[in-house]
């Protein structure tokens, strides 16, 4: 049995905190406890009343909500911040430095016809939080009765592994790496990305489920933190050794064969799994490509975006790798391919791009 999920929402207009207050209380299992009219009046409510999770607004007077973000850290360690984030470039870029500085999640500024549709909007991006919010373990030493997370799922029957077919693994040859992520990615590609070398044999496709603008500015914080190079795809690039790209938010991201290349095609093609970019989407268009030349991770996220990808994948004898319940943010998506028996290697975030770059060296080792 779970409890209650206790919130505080800080932000400095009257309006949007009713807006998220409204919004939260309509979540069945979530109490709004306390409301804050900046970063500094948040930290002293949160030290008072120890919340499980906090809405912040980015900007803030007297303390913004980075800096905010900042010290809770050290206040409430356990707390999950929400990061509330207008749909622009300089709150894209906000974002993303909040979320490496920390924060849980973020969700968009709503702009609903009236109030009433703001709120709507909004409820449906919280919902999505509190739900994986409640995938984290419980803290150690947290009984049912104290921990907010759901309770553990009952005992599957045993996974079916899907085995590679005829037109596997020829000479286990890799000749793209694709990466799929969602809740907790923006820190787990710096952690992955960076530690991959300017001359990687092969190119890399990533898909982050992130709204519009926010992948821009992921792609240029990662592209100045790497040696390789990172962008946003757009429509019509031509797949470069060496480059990693990243899917555009509201987009998906296909990869089509030509004569002497992969070309890259960003269209809108309806949702997989609720989700544009989708991994699912990606993944099943690297399988026409490049067969089973291909080395696919699948990090910290909620939902089971990535699991058909990985089941063809894994019948054109591609190789899977997924990040491990204890370094992930959320454990779904990578969960999901584990339990179905389609992962070869469950590693820590910090053995990943060792384990991609290993697969990538050996496939250029064998073209030679």
């Amino acid at each position: 049995m779970t409890r209650s999920i206790n919130c505080i929402v800080v932000d400095d207009s009257a309006l949007s905190r009713k807006i998220v207050r409204t919004a939260l209380e309509s979540i069945p299992g979530v109490e709004v406890i306390g409301v804050a009219r900046d970063g500094l009046d948040g930290l002293e409510r949160c030290k008072e009343l120890k919340p499980d999770l906090v809405t912040m607004d980015l900007e803030m007077p007297r303390m913004d909500g980075i800096e905010a973000l900042r010290q809770l850290r050290t206040i409430c360690p356990d707390a999950a911040v929400v990061m509330v984030s207008g749909l622009t470039s300089a709150g894209a870029e906000s974002t993303n430095q909040a979320l490496r500085a920390g924060a849980f999640d973020f969700v968009l500024k709503p702009v609903g016809k009236d109030l009433d549709d703001s709120i709507r909007i909004l409820a449906e991006q919280l919902t999505e939080k509190v739900a994986a919010l409640r995938m984290r373990p419980c803290p150690a030493g947290a009984t049912p009765a104290t921990c907010i997370c759901a309770a553990s799922a009952p005992a599957e029957a045993k996974p079916q592994v899907v085995q590679p077919t005829a037109m596997g693994r020829s000479e286990n040859e890799v000749r793209a790496i694709c990466i799929g992520v969602s809740t907790g990615g923006p820190v787990a590609l710096q952690t992955v990305i960076p530690t991959l070398p300017a001359d990687l044999p092969v190119p890399v496709f990533i898909v982050q489920h992130m709204p519009p603008v926010f992948t821009k500015s992921l792609a240029e914080q990662l592209d100045r933190l790497s040696r390789l190079r990172v962008v946003e795809a757009s429509d019509g690039m031509h797949a470069t050794a060496g480059v990693a790209y990243i899917a555009p938010g509201g987009f998906q991201m296909k990869l089509e064969p030509n004569l002497t290349n992969v070309t890259i095609r960003i269209n809108q093609d309806p949702p997989v799994n609720n989700a544009r970019p989708s991994v699912d989407y990606l993944f099943q268009s690297a399988v026409q490509c490049y067969g089973g030349k291909l080395a696919v991770a699948v990090l910290t996220g909620m939902g089971n975006d990535g699991l058909g990808g990985c089941e063809r994948v894994k019948r054109a004898g591609g190789h899977i790798i997924t990040q491990d319940a204890e370094t992930s943010v959320v454990y779904g998506m990578p969960r999901c391919v584990n339990e179905a028996g389609l992962s070869e290697a469950v590693l820590p975030l910090g053995r990943i791009a060792d384990k991609l770059l290993q697969l990538a060296s050996q496939g250029a080792r064998l073209c030679r």
